[in-house]
């Protein structure tokens, strides 16, 4: 149960597959009773409700252009019952990060407008890095007359020192707007800002798990 009071005009985005998916999908009915509780007394007005059926191959998401749209319109928030699947949708947090507008997750208090544009961020230069290496990796090969499976020479490169400090740095600048938004709420310690990101899906600079250390880290790379 939530015991903040939620005022203004909110706006629902509930999504299932049509496909067989790993874990426990909540269903529309569920995930209206999660916002419905979350939402919990208050002033608030739920003014609309969409639901995405979301195919195996599909990345459109139609329906939450309408949400994002009418939140938009009206000033409203976009709630979620659950934020935890979408996180690693690129797609989505790109549309909400573009929509400028309020999100409240139901499962994570941490999240907001800051964390999805640095997620989204994340998520697609991870996407621009991957496709990146793969082509430059293809091209060395080919012009070396060396066969598929050869070592990278990309990798190595990319864990000198000099590469891997100015990357640290670029991440830095991306998670530092977050982690100063998690002070402003009230977080005080490494280790509760680090509970926190990992919470809210956010990877490290190298992809893995927060600590009370790699936030100090992360802060002393404050230009």
């Amino acid at each position: 149960m939530n015991s903040k009071k939620h005022s203004g005009n909110f706006v629902a985005y509930y999504r299932v597959n049509n496909y067989r998916v790993v874990g426990k999908q909540l269903t529309v009915e569920e995930q209206q009773d999660v916002v419905r509780t979350y939402l919990n007394g208050g002033t608030w007005k739920l003014i609309a409700e969409y639901t995405e059926i979301e195919g195996a191959r599909s990345t459109w998401r139609p329906v939450l252009q309408d949400a994002l749209k009418l939140c938009q319109e009206k000033n409203a928030t976009l709630v979620v019952a659950c934020i935890d699947r979408l996180y690693r949708n690129a797609y989505f947090l790109a549309l909400v990060r573009d929509a400028r507008i309020n999100l409240l997750a139901c499962d994570n208090q941490h999240v907001d407008y800051t964390s999805i544009g640095v997620l989204a961020s994340i998520a697609e230069e991870e996407g621009k890095k991957i496709s990146a290496r793969t082509k430059a990796s293809l091209q060395r090969l080919k012009a070396a007359g060396r066969k598929l499976g050869a070592p990278d020479l990309t990798a190595a490169t990319e864990r000198s020192g000099e590469v891997v400090s100015f990357k640290a740095d670029r991440f830095a600048e991306k998670v530092l707007p977050v982690i100063d938004n998690l002070r402003r709420k009230g977080l005080v310690t490494y280790r509760e800002i680090a509970n926190a990101l990992n919470e809210m899906g956010i990877p490290t600079a190298r992809g893995g798990e927060w600590f009370a250390s790699t936030v100090r880290n992360a802060e002393l790379r404050r230009k």
